[in-house]
């Protein structure tokens, strides 16, 4: 079950660490698109995952709430129907990443080292990956671009994605693709919306020192 949690929670973890600017573009591009889903500084970022393979299935749900240089995440999974939840806090000080975690007792705020911080801005390159159009066709009727049948593209620490859809609906950027992670495959989505709309207050937390 941690294995999985770890894994799936991770897409969720590259995009929150890149909080910078909000994006102010208005082009239809994906690039545009890419730059929605990584620099929007307020907002609600929802990634959920349905996985199967061999009769076991992992279907989890991860809910990111951005408040500018904070942000909370909360992540289930629920693996041959046993769930397990993680609430997780990350704060951005100047160059600074800071991870809080639940403890039991309190939360612990633990400063994130800059081998992770290099490993997920690594991993955030190839996630723009995901948005090259040069994998896309343009659907000019349903205004959405849809990924190329003999294209896919290989995510690094999240898996491999194929049959992506990127689209804007009303207030909402959305994105499917079917995925294949640590031998399990089957579907993910990630949607962005409530844009402007959100808050996040960090919790009192004892500082673990380096």
């Amino acid at each position: 079950m941690k294995k999985y949690l770890k894994s799936i929670s991770a897409a969720v973890l590259i995009i929150v660490t890149m909080l910078s600017l909000a994006c102010c573009g208005s082009a239809d591009s994906l690039n545009t698109y890419y730059r929605k889903f990584t620099e929007t500084q307020n907002c609600t970022l929802s990634v959920w995952f349905s996985l199967n393979a061999n009769g076991q299935s992992v279907v989890t749900r991860s809910v990111a709430t951005i408040d500018g240089q904070k942000a909370k995440f909360e992540v289930t999974a629920s693996v041959l129907g046993q769930s397990q939840s993680v609430t997780t806090y990350i704060e951005q000080r100047g160059n600074d990443t800071y991870l809080y975690q639940d403890a039991g007792i309190s939360w612990v705020k633990s400063k994130m080292t800059d081998e992770s911080s290099d490993s997920a801005l690594d991993t955030a390159k190839e996630l723009k990956e995901l948005f090259n159009e040069e994998y896309y066709t343009y659907d000019t009727e349903n205004k959405r671009y849809v990924m190329n049948s003999d294209a896919s593209v290989d995510i690094a620490n999240v898996g491999k994605f194929t049959d992506s859809v990127i689209q804007k609906l009303d207030d909402q950027y959305k994105l499917t693709a079917t995925v294949e992670i640590q031998g399990l495959s089957g579907t993910f989505e990630m949607v962005l919306k409530d844009i402007g709309e959100t808050s996040v207050t960090l919790p009192n937390a004892t500082e673990i020192e380096e």
